[in-house]
């Protein structure tokens, strides 16, 4: 069953098929760096290695890959929100449909990128595994 491509004024839909995959970008790539960071660190300090001083540095970059991978991932979803933004749509049509996802895609987006910092910060003060 092929979908329509028009609306019912004859403007041509946008597909929206990977919205609801942009939507959960940016939490996974959270969920990502906290494996890796928790990870690492649990690795590092269970078997007493030399690398224990260079924990903060790994953790330092992974943050900083992280971070700059949700905001590029967010970056599609600020161009549709920002393309909805001025338009008044009924939230039952498709472009009212795009402009939510978008609009709950830079929440996340807001969201992952609080807690990545926010999970980053222990890697600052607590240096030693104690």
């Amino acid at each position: 069953m092929s979908r329509d491509k028009t609306s019912a004024d004859g403007a041509e839909l946008r597909p929206d098929e990977g919205s609801l995959f942009g939507l959960i970008l940016a939490p996974t790539t959270w969920a990502l760096h906290f494996l890796a960071v928790y990870g690492l660190a649990a690795v590092a300090c269970a078997r007493g290695t030399k690398l224990q001083p260079a924990i903060p540095i790994w953790i330092g970059g992974l943050t900083c890959v992280a971070l700059l991978a949700i905001i590029l991932v967010s970056l599609p979803a600020w161009r549709e929100f920002q393309r909805e933004r001025n338009r008044r749509t009924d939230k039952a049509d498709p472009e009212g449909r795009a402009h939510f996802l978008a609009h709950a895609a830079l929440l996340l987006a807001g969201l992952s990128l609080f807690a990545t910092a926010l999970q980053a910060l222990p890697a600052l003060f607590a240096v030693s595994c104690r």
